[in-house]
């Protein structure tokens, strides 16, 4: 049986795992502090089980990204082949 959307399994599909070792940069989708959405470009390392993002302490998505609050990251090649990967959970 294929794995469904939503299913950890697909994070092990080629592209997947491509995108994850990769060097693209992220695109990381929250709500701001007025329930308004924003979408910023940030750096990540995905060490197996997680995608890590570092902010500093001071930088405005570090107001609205707390703990537990939902976003969705997408990271997509440059170059062909075109593959994209759309995570979606809490922070």
């Amino acid at each position: 049986m294929e794995p469904r959307q939503g299913d950890v399994l697909l994070l092990e599909d080629e592209a997947a795992s491509r995108l994850l070792a990769s060097t693209e940069v992220a695109h990381l989708a929250y709500a701001w502090t007025d329930g308004s959405p924003r979408c910023t470009p940030i750096w990540f390392h995905w060490n197996g089980t997680e995608i890590v993002m570092a902010s500093p302490a001071n930088a405005p998505k570090a107001h609205a990204v707390t703990d537990g609050a939902p976003v969705a990251v997408t990271i997509d090649s440059a170059t062909w082949p075109y593959a994209v990967l759309t995570l979606r959970g809490r922070a």
